[in-house]
């Protein structure tokens, strides 16, 4: 009924209370361990193989020849999970809740129109450098569509997320280019129906500086989720250009801050001229036209671009 896919890289501090995690959950259906282990470096693998040692028959373990990268694996870890559901845990996070799976199958099976479930979950920092806090701290309705995934930042934490498989054949030639891969993974299976949301916390999140993401900065960070945000609006053939795009100028808008703060001005303006071009797409015909103008008589005047750009995505 369930696969849970759990890629791992050089979580040997953590993997065990992951793995343990799911062989604690009591549901009345069975369910499958698929672990992509993608040839860390310290004593993960061994950890796993010694979990498959023992549970033989509910782990199904993948081990890489080569490093494959984090993409990469996990692409090939979701196409191993046989389950009609797909539940996603990765190797540094944990499930704090016996019924976390059921509760989740219960809830897809009993509406046909719901392809993806997530909960609330703590977001814990290893290193204590900030306290722990709730994913969602906002009230989320409890269902949502495709459009709720386009506002900002990714409403579905990752070790919350049970959905309905093989909603589509095969992940886009772009996915692999893309860092935001889990964010892109609950847009592409939205399009297919309903978001349930419930929210109980049922999961940890735990924000490890030694992660692929949590390494970067916020530069780094803002400049791939901007990407991933671009492939999406192409994929989808600008049919969400509103809401996507109002993001895309926001965070345009900020890596040209930070550009500009770390003083490379010629990449600073090639953001700003991302932000424009994303607030000229959905801004209508009168304020449009008002906004070439001004663009087309100030554009020597970097500082001006900022202060107007601002102001614009601020009233759309």
């Amino acid at each position: 009924m369930v696969s849970v896919c759990m890629v791992t890289y050089n979580h040997e501090k953590f993997i065990a209370q992951a793995i343990e995690s799911v062989l604690m959950q009591k549901t009345d259906f069975s369910f499958e361990l698929v672990i992509g282990e993608d040839c860390s470096t310290d004593n993960t693998r061994k950890i796993v193989v010694e979990y498959k040692r023992r549970y033989p028959d509910k782990i199904k373990l993948l081990l890489a020849e080569k490093n494959l990268g984090a993409g990469r694996n996990f692409v090939q870890t979701i196409k191993a999970c046989r389950g009609k559901y797909i539940a996603l845990l990765e190797g540094d996070d944990y499930w704090t809740d016996n019924y976390k799976l059921q509760k989740q199958v219960d809830t897809l099976e009993s509406n046909s129109a719901y392809v993806i479930c997530f909960h609330n979950a703590d977001v814990f920092y290893e290193d204590k450098t900030r306290k722990s806090h709730l994913h969602n701290n906002m009230n989320l309705r409890n269902e949502l569509t495709i459009e709720d995934l386009f506002h900002g930042s990714n409403i579905i934490c990752t070790s919350s997320c049970c959905f309905r498989n093989n909603l589509f054949e095969e992940f886009p030639q772009w996915y692999l280019e893309v860092a935001a891969g889990d964010w892109v993974l609950h847009v592409l299976n939205a399009q297919y129906g309903k978001l349930v949301f419930l929210p109980q916390t049922m999961s940890v999140y735990r924000v490890n500086a030694g992660s692929t993401w949590n390494s970067k900065n916020r530069l780094q960070r803002l400049k791939k989720s901007l990407s991933a945000r671009e492939h999406i609006n192409q994929h989808f053939s600008y049919k969400y250009n509103r809401a996507i795009g109002k993001v895309i100028a926001q965070w345009s808008i900020e890596v040209a801050k930070l550009e500009k703060k770390e003083g490379d001005l010629e990449s600073a303006n090639q953001f700003y001229q991302k932000a424009l071009q994303a607030l000229w797409s959905i801004t209508p015909f009168p304020l449009a036209l008002i906004l070439k103008i001004y663009i087309s008589y100030h554009f020597p005047y970097l500082e001006r671009l900022f202060m107007f750009s601002e102001r614009v995505a601020r009233k759309i």
